[in-house]
């Protein structure tokens, strides 16, 4: 058996790539994909980081969860707050998504899905647009009431992920026809172990690791991909040039409008392994570099702390940021269009950019980013740009 050091990206890629490989159990045109695991593990934020990935490689994908199909909370409270049993079965309108998703889904079906239709956040009904997928397209499923432990139907033999050391990481699952129609039938999965007379108490909130696309999804709830080529190839380091608003998918969308925030620099002085933990509290897999007046001079990957440093035979606490650092790298205004980004993007071959409102970073934009906000269209023409050019990250 061999190890291997993984970060909750390089899962999601790695997750994304075998899925590419997956073939449907009822023979039917749309890939089902179920990702099992407790709320604290995130099970919705690796199935939205799956479906990106697959878009970015050209697979139509959905991230759909079971958060999106709850019951009123009145309904819910019915059924009380100590019964386990009634957290996966009663809690969850699983007619509902059977009837919105998994059939529309089947051989023959239409492939025309709706996404929620209640919001987690604001505990109130809500109804997305309709998502028509393409035959081929994957459904990446955070569906505990059908797979994993309870589950009525007989587990696979081989796994969509591979073996994780730790119970905490989400498991995915080739969605199979006994779950879908444990689903359809709306059978209750039995719960072994500690009973709820034994003092458990469900956790209400459900898979809160996926927001539904109604609710109000907090700016870089994905993390980045990773790419250690960033910010070397550039040989000069200024802002992309304006161009015609209202080229991109939604007229006068800006840099400022696809970015996630709370992107931060790191001191050119800063060590790596200091500069690790800090993507580690970030939830991130880059920094930009600053020197000491605040001025860009460079972008540091995790990946770069993991080969170009410890594979080396460096010590991260010895090694600096700005060690690191090669090249100029390039930045965009946040009130520039998204043509702009693109075209700075797929001309610098570069997966993220910094975003600059007033010589103060405000944001960074990640493929993650273009894959929330973009069309399937511009994300292949930027792929095929980017990645033909490229071999790492």
């Amino acid at each position: 058996m061999r190890l291997e050091a993984i970060t909750w990206d390089r899962l999601g890629d790695l997750l994304a790539e075998r899925l590419l490989e997956l073939k449907t159990a009822d023979g039917g045109p749309w890939p089902r994909v179920a990702l099992d695991g407790a709320p604290a593990a995130r099970p919705g934020e690796l199935a939205l980081r799956i479906a990106e990935a697959l878009r970015i490689r050209g697979r139509p994908s959905l991230a759909v969860g079971t958060e999106g199909f709850l019951r009123p909370a009145s309904v819910r409270l019915e059924y009380g707050h100590q019964d386990l049993e009634s957290y996966y079965g009663g809690w969850y309108d699983t007619g509902a998504l059977w009837r919105e998703v998994f059939g529309p889904l089947e051989p023959g079906g239409s492939g025309r899905v709706l996404p929620d239709l209640w919001n987690p956040v604001t505990d109130r009904a809500t109804r997305s647009p309709y998502v028509h997928l393409p035959p081929g397209a994957c459904c990446c499923c955070t569906v505990p009431s059908c797979c994993g432990t309870g589950s009525p139907s007989t587990s696979p033999s081989t796994s969509s992920s591979p073996r994780a050391p730790c119970a905490a990481v989400p498991r995915a699952r080739p969605l199979d026809p006994p779950r879908i129609r444990a689903l359809r039938a709306g059978d209750r999965p039995r719960r072994h172990g500690r009973r709820a007379d034994q003092g458990r108490r469900p956790t209400p909130s459900g898979l809160a690791g996926l927001t539904p696309p109604a609710a109000n999804r907090p700016p870089g709830a994905v993390p980045a991909p990773h790419d250690e080529n960033e910010g070397r190839r550039d040989s000069a380091a200024r802002p992309a040039p304006r161009r015609p608003s209202g080229t991109g998918r939604y007229p006068m969308t800006t840099a400022g409008d696809i970015m996630h925030r709370g992107a931060q620099w790191i001191p050119v002085h800063e060590t790596l392994d200091r500069a690790a933990q800090l993507m580690r509290d970030l939830n991130v897999g880059a920094l930009p570099i600053s020197d000491e007046n605040e001025r860009l001079c460079g972008i540091l990957t995790d990946r770069d702390i993991v080969v170009g440093c410890v594979a080396m035979g460096h010590d991260p606490a010895r090694v600096t940021a700005g060690d690191m650092a090669q090249g100029t790298p390039r930045w965009i205004e946040a009130d520039a269009d998204v043509s702009d980004v693109l075209h700075e993007m797929q001309t610098h071959r570069i997966r993220r950019l910094p975003v600059i409102d007033g010589k103060r970073l405000v944001g960074m934009i990640s493929e993650a980013d273009l894959a929330r906000n973009l069309t399937d269209d511009q994300i292949a023409v930027w792929a095929e740009n980017v990645y033909a050019t490229t071999t790492t990250g």
